[in-house]
């Protein structure tokens, strides 16, 4: 098992959270489509060789996003990265994997 943490944007969060559940992200047990969400404000200064979503270059931004956490089976770890990086609207996606032991 996995564990991804992904830092998304309040206006493409649900396009880009069914996306990773659609690939197989969330399921627990007999449960599917699971995640925990937390709000809050990510900042950042894109530089010169940056094409920003947001915000201009060269001056720190902030921008209200969500934190979210899912588990994902190691079988489906590849095919969740992939729709994660194919969705988010981000030029470079803030996100970790750890992966996870279930005693």
């Amino acid at each position: 098992m996995y564990h991804l943490i992904v830092y998304i944007p309040t206006t493409h969060l649900e396009l880009v959270k069914t996306a990773i559940l659609e690939a197989g992200a969330g399921n627990i047990g007999g449960y599917d489509y699971c995640c925990w969400e937390t709000k809050g404000i990510g900042q950042f200064r894109a530089s010169e060789s940056n094409s920003p979503f947001v915000g201009e270059i060269g001056k720190i931004h902030k921008e209200e996003e969500y934190k979210v956490e899912f588990v994902v089976e190691e079988k489906y770890i590849n095919d969740v990265i992939k729709a994660m990086k194919e969705t988010h609207p981000y030029e470079v996606v803030a996100y970790s994997v750890f992966q996870m032991v279930n005693i």
